[in-house]
């Protein structure tokens, strides 16, 4: 069958210039009075035959309508704003009608009619998108994008730096359709000015590949997409700030960006020591090969301190890019950064445009932490685990991305996205860690354990994507391959000192264990799109997909002199590989109903609406990427339905300390569904089903015992099986326009089969150890366990509350939900963790003028816990936070009176139901006093943190088995002295 599928694309390649016929007209739609380009005008040909077919314009004002018979043809082009056009063209069968420049002209507003009219431009929900003007959120004239997004309706951004948009978390932030510094959100909010923000779109951005064939692969990105203003394209902007503060503090920051319309230069650089870090977690767990040693334990908890409360797995949406390429500090610890990067972006003509992005930095952190472990027994008798962390870690981290669009001609084009990672890891560790019993509260064991550990990882991929389109409408052909490669290296010298107290023993070890692994994950996907009647389109695709793991992991004795020597007990050590490949044809039928065919609405065909940039499909402008995936005209409903047949093969390799091979052959259907729809002007309902497979990872695989810690000893096993897993996604969106009121609505399911769980003994003789389990011990491994079920839901609700004339609040009330149904076994006795959270929520936030901006929110998290085994440690615990933030500037006719400026920010956040020391409430106050000068472009300010000398740090989360509460060393009061330049040279429209 995959010779059959490669001879069917060689040969639509090899014909695709042949296939390119029809008329086609494009053009440019400006103002004009001023010559700028409309973003998001409507371009629609009416012809003998009553069909209509359209495009929108993108970030230039360009348009392009394809594949239209020759013939005359009525245009209208229209805009919010401005007066409609109509114009009579004529279109030559294989010929392109250049209309070149098109001017709207602007609608008279009358002066008594101008509040109306900014009220209702607030925000709209076109179709999948919703999109508000910045002109409607009034903000500091020197403030940054960061401060115009958070008063949006549905958007936050938490303390840990993290972007969400209608309950879930944003993964990228484009500038005018293009990648900006990679993937990372926090990064680009803080780098642009909110001066420079025309409007703001968020969707749920589909793949490349998606967009162009209309058939939803599932993947999903929550994408903010900045567009700019028309005057601000063309000039240099950015901001320099350098502090100083008590305690030798420091605080360096700059960024400039030099716009020339669509070429686009960005440079940043940052150092400081006051946890302003440029990194993600991950990329230290990444190069040190898995953390076999007390500090990644920390970092891991670390981690899972960023996520919702109440721990668990994650079900946000994810894709490709879905990691950060750089992250804000989550301010636990205390770490010394340094970093540069490099962002540039031009566009070639109208056939080749080209993004990329360079960021390096180096972070030293120290962390020290206090746990309280509970852990969950099958027995009434629990375990507390008390320990003490501190470890020091230095990361450098290189990211490299690039992307490259090239349309070949109207009817083809390939989309080339290169990536680079390089990460070196040094860390050092020490914990000191008691088990005690819960009914004696008598110690069972005491550890003291320590590490020397370094590093280094690289990444090194590629997606490569052709497409094809041909003169058919909803006829297409898509071809990419994926090639991922990653090699890691890692050595850490462990030491543990054991005692037990249950018969009174001791346990010493010295080790060495140098790590290596290599992965290799190379994919190809072909799609064929075939319309088979009016709105009715079938698919036919075909993936394969080859993954290779290699892993070497050896635990060296080392004796008096230093010398290493392999342990007896040879499972410490092992040699492995894996291999896990996948074919998987499918099968997809997607339909559309069109509302009723005399409405005035109902003037687009969907599959006609492909998309903009070229035959690609890609960003191509905002508005183009939002009309390929909305549906269609008001009152189209598109269901799509298919099928893949997996045939996977998973086959590991152990060559040390036993030599054995397994090969495992896995048959699977997956179903898929989607329904996307817009039943009203202002609001869209989307619906997806899918199922996915997940292979187990390498280290899961291996029977190698990890001894690190002597009383937490775990094991691979090669006996796993890969997870099946069902997902459901389902959102809504309304923004009426007149009330300026929004309503965002987010379901999210997974039920995972064969789900990968831990197996934990406490006692008796443990599985492959031949040896009884010493009290106060445990040795866990992986197993595959049905069940497992994750849901996640959020509201939100927001309005404009106008207490008095001129005097405005943005009001965002939101509700998010998270139940998880989890699994452990513990000593063979099956245990159904069942954790649920809620999170009511209600803010305000100014909107009077640039000189007052202040807000005031609450936000509670009441969680309850409840085990299947040992229900007395059911427990409920809440999180409540009370934030208020205000910044306050005097304007006067006299410069000395003028630009004064007065800020301060409170946070008071109060636990409860946690461990008993862990229960307090923490008072957090921040304020500065400053003057702004040269034009309000330069300040000099005076600020302090944690004015109350209060700061501190304290979460819970849920593990296997386990729950931890967790305080953490963090920042505490300094004085700092800041001297910003806001740079603006703007050269008007290009």
């Amino acid at each position: 069958m995959k010779r059959v599928v490669l001879s069917l694309a060689f040969s639509l390649l090899s014909t695709a210039g042949l296939l390119a016929q029809g008329g086609a007209v494009r053009g440019y739609v400006v103002d004009k009075t001023n010559s700028s380009p409309l973003i998001g005008a409507t371009v629609s040909v009416k012809g003998a035959d009553d069909r209509v077919r359209g495009d929108v314009a993108d970030k230039k004002g360009q348009f392009l309508i394809a594949n239209l018979p020759a013939g005359n043809y009525t245009m209208q082009l229209r805009s919010l704003g401005y007066t409609e056009m109509k114009k009579t063209i004529t279109i030559k069968a294989n010929d392109t009608l250049d209309l070149h420049t098109v001017g709207l002209t602007p609608t008279a507003v009358l002066t008594n009619t101008v509040e109306v009219e900014a009220a209702q431009i607030r925000g709209e929900q076109k179709g999948d998108t919703s999109e508000f003007n910045a002109k409607a959120f009034k903000t500091d004239k020197n403030g940054t994008a960061e401060d115009l997004i958070k008063k949006m309706p549905g958007v936050d951004i938490d303390a840990t730096g993290t972007v969400k948009a209608q309950g879930e978390n944003v993964q990228q932030v484009l500038v005018d359709g293009k990648p900006f510094f990679g993937n990372d959100p926090a990064t680009t909010l803080k780098t642009l000015p909110s001066d420079i923000i025309d409007k703001v779109q968020i969707y749920d951005q589909a793949s490349d590949q998606a967009q162009f064939t209309r058939f939803d692969d599932g993947v999903r990105n929550k994408t903010l997409n900045v567009i700019t203003k028309a005057d601000k394209r063309v000039g240099v902007f950015g901001k320099l700030s350098a502090g100083y503060g008590t305690d030798s503090r420091y605080n360096l920051n700059g960024n400039i960006n030099v716009f020339n319309g669509d070429q686009r230069i960005s440079l940043l650089a940052m150092a400081n020591n006051v946890n302003e870090q440029n990194f993600s977690i991950q990329d230290i767990i990444g190069a040190m090969g898995g953390g076999n040693n007390s500090y990644m334990r920390m970092a891991g908890r670390s981690m899972a301190m960023f996520t919702t409360s109440g721990g668990g797995k994650s079900s946000a949406p994810r894709g490709p890019g879905s990691n950060n390429d750089f992250t804000i500090s989550p301010n636990d610890g205390i770490s010394k950064s340094a970093g540069i990067g490099l962002n540039y972006s031009d566009q070639f003509g109208s056939s080749f445009g080209v993004s990329g992005s360079y960021f390096y930095n180096r972070t030293t952190t120290e962390q020290n932490q206090n746990v309280n472990r509970t852990y969950i027994t099958n027995n009434e008798v629990s375990q507390t685990n008390p320990q003490s962390n501190q470890g020091v870690v230095t990361n450098i981290n290189n990211r490299l991305n690039i992307r490259a669009d090239y349309s070949i001609d109207s009817m083809n084009s390939i989309l080339l996205s290169p990536r680079f990672t390089w990460q070196s890891n040094d860390n050092s560790s020490n914990s000191n860690s008691s088990i005690f019993s819960g009914s004696t509260g008598s110690a069972l064991s005491n550890s003291v354990t320590s590490s020397l550990s370094n590093g280094s990882a690289y990444n090194l991929g590629t997606d490569l994507l052709y497409r094809l389109r041909f003169a058919t409408v909803g006829r297409t052909f898509s071809a990419s391959l994926s090639s991922a490669f990653r090699n890691s290296d890692s050595k850490s010298t462990n030491t543990s000192d054991v005692t037990l107290f249950f018969p009174d023993s001791t346990i010493n070890l010295y080790q060495d264990v140098p790590t290596d692994g290599k992965t290799t994950t190379l994919s190809a996907n072909l799609a064929y799109t075939e319309p088979i009647a009016t709105n009715h389109q079938l698919q036919l695709s075909y993936n394969i997909s080859n993954t290779s793991n290699s892993s070497n992991r050896f635990t060296y004795n080392l004796d008096s002199l230093g010398n290493e020597v392999l342990p007896a007990l040879t499972l410490l050590s092992s040699q492995a590989t894996s291999q896990y490949l996948t074919q998987r044809p499918g099968l997809s039928y997607r339909f559309s109903i069109l509302p009723n065919p005399d409405s005035a609405n109902a003037a687009f065909d969907p599959l006609t609406m492909m998309g903009r940039g070229g035959p690609g499909g890609g960003h191509g402008g905002p508005g183009g990427r939002m009309l390929s995936m909305m549906g269609g005209a008001i009152g189209t409903w598109t269901f799509g339905i298919g099928a893949d047949y997996q045939m996977a093969t998973l086959a590991n390799d152990q060559s040390y300390p036993t030599s054995f091979s397994s090969t495992h052959q896995y048959y699977n259907i997956l179903p898929n569904f989607s329904l996307v729809a817009r039943p009203t002007a202002t609001s869209n309902v989307r619906l997806i089903y899918r199922t996915s497979t997940n292979a187990p990872s390498s280290s899961q695989l291996q029977d190698v015992i990890d001894n690190s810690d002597p009383l937490h000893l775990s094991r691979g096993n090669s006996a796993l099986k890969p997870e099946y897993t069902h997902t459901i996604f389902a959102n809504y969106g309304e923004f009426n326009i007149a009330t300026a009121t929004g309503l965002f609505l987010m379901a999210h399911l997974n039920l995972t089969q064969d789900h990968i769980i831990s197996s934990t003994y406490t006692h008796g003789v443990a599985p492959f150890l031949n040896d009884t389990l010493p009290v106060g011990s445990q040795f866990s491994m992986p197993v595959n366990h049905d069940g497992y079920m994750n849901v996640n839901s959020f509201l939100v609700y927001s309005f404009v509350l106008e207490l008095w004339r001129g005097f405005k609040l943005n009001m965002n009330t939101n509700v998010g939900g998270m139940y998880t149904h989890d699994i452990t076994l513990i000593d063979s006795a099956t245990n159904y963790a069942n954790t649920l959270t809620f999170t009511p929520s209600i803010g305000f936030s100014s909107n009077i003028s640039e000189y007052t901006d202040f807000s005031l929110s609450a936000r509670t998290a009441y969680s309850t816990l409840k085990n299947t085994l040992q229900q007395s440690l059911n427990s409920n615990y809440t999180t409540t936070t009370l934030i208020a933030r205000g910044t306050f500037i005097s304007h006067d006719s006299s410069d000395w009176f003028d630009g004064w400026l007065c800020s301060m920010d409170f946070n008071y956040i109060v636990t409860s139901g946690l461990s008993s020391s862990y229960n307090t409430a923490v008072p957090l106050l921040n304020f500065g006093i400053g003057k702004r000068f040269l034009d309000q472009r330069a300040e000099i300010k005076l600020s302090v943190f944690d004015a109350l000398n209060k700061n501190n740090t304290i979460s819970r989360t849920t593990g296997s088995g386990y729950f931890d509460d967790t305080q953490t060393q963090v920042l505490h009061r300094y004085l700092m002295l800041t001297l910003t330049y806001n740079l603006r040279s703007f050269m008007g429209a290009k």
